[in-house]
């Protein structure tokens, strides 16, 4: 399993036209095997903040997300109303199986 933590600003006027392209791709999702992949969206309140957590079953469905038309426009439209650098992440979930 493979998971992800994404975490970036985007530009104060960007906030709205940010959160609607992230439902777009989320409700592209739902015709996707959910069984295999989770993705989820969170917002700071009052902050242009966003935190995207994505578990993937393998290398095969993360590709598979990552190369979803819809998706990739909506990083392609985000990429140019970032406020620096997006923090990458990779989570180690094995550790909380051993709980």
């Amino acid at each position: 399993m493979i998971a992800v933590k994404v975490t970036y600003i985007v530009e104060e006027g960007y906030i709205d036209e940010n959160l609607s392209r992230i439902a777009g791709f989320l409700a592209d999702f739902k015709h996707l095997d959910q069984s295999r992949f989770q993705y989820d969206v969170l917002h700071v309140k009052g902050s242009p903040t966003f935190v995207h957590v994505s578990r993937y079953k393998d290398q095969e469905v993360q590709q598979e997300i990552l190369g979803n038309t819809i998706f990739r426009k909506f990083q392609e439209e985000r990429d140019k109303r970032l406020v620096g650098e997006p923090l990458i992440e990779y989570l180690d979930i094995n550790l909380l199986r051993s709980l």
